[in-house]
């Protein structure tokens, strides 16, 4: 009865031990603060590398770490082959798909969509109306990246409340010129901003280089007539306290 007695106590200090050191394990193990981007464009009908693998939760997991934070994509068109891709994903990671009959359709009454937890929109083909709806859907939001969105400009993006904000703000193929950035209460937190393939202006890369939180700014194949020795002029003030990447330019930078 004592070697009974004993063995149960040395089991239960055994598992208490292991237990403990789980905890220790997961409290000292690095976590992902921000997740990477889910990159989605419409002219290729499917997800960006073709890392979909139809729920596979390790490669999710590399690509999104360990945060828990939801995440959505907003698709405005009837593309099947990114819609069907992207729902095979859905609920893995807190990732929600919401999709649109079209671009010209993305309009939905005020009261009747809600988002409550979701951290980061990435926009898919989105008009403005969509984009402001959307982000009045959400309670709170760092990271927006949009894609292929030709009809959205600066003023969809000059209004909302979330666009406070931001954090990490990525635009890919849209019209949008930046000049959003001069509403201080909407850029105040904006700490990396990329632009490929959109109109920059001068005067919106003036807005950037003084906000106060950036460190990443990326200007790639602007579609505006911004020279690359003007755009550098502009950024050289803020490095090396700013990381600035040029390229793409018409005049062969």
């Amino acid at each position: 009865m004592r070697y009974q007695t004993s063995f149960a106590i040395r089991t239960l200090v055994a598992t208490l031990a292991f237990l403990v050191a789980l905890v220790v394990v997961f409290a000292v193990t690095p976590r992902v603060r921000n997740w990477r981007a889910l990159r989605v464009f419409g002219e290729q009908g499917s997800l960006d590398e073709s890392w979909v693998e139809y729920g596979d939760p390790s490669l999710l997991d590399r690509l999104f770490g360990f945060t828990g934070k939801p995440f959505a994509v907003l698709l405005c068109g009837d593309d099947p082959a990114i819609t069907e891709q992207l729902k095979a994903l859905q609920g893995l990671h807190g990732l929600r798909v919401i999709s649109f009959d079209s671009v010209t359709k993305c309009n939905l009454p005020n009261g009747e969509f809600r988002l409550p937890d979701v951290y980061k929109f990435t926009f898919l083909n989105c008009d403005g109306d969509a984009v402001e709806v959307l982000l009045t859907a959400a309670s709170r939001l760092s990271v927006i990246h949009i894609f292929d969105s030709e009809e959205l400009s600066d003023k969809a993006l000059d209004g909302p409340r979330l666009m406070a904000e931001v954090e990490e703000l990525e635009l890919d193929g849209t019209n949008v010129s930046g000049t959003f950035l001069k509403n201080a209460k909407i850029a105040r937190n904006l700490s990396s901003v990329t632009m490929r393939y959109c109109p920059v202006s001068a005067e919106a890369l003036d807005y950037l280089v003084r906000l106060p939180a950036v460190k990443y700014i990326e200007i790639d194949s602007p579609t505006s007539e911004i020279s690359y020795s003007r755009a550098q002029a502009i950024l050289k003030d803020r490095e090396p306290d700013v990381n600035v990447l040029l390229g793409g330019f018409q005049d062969g930078r």
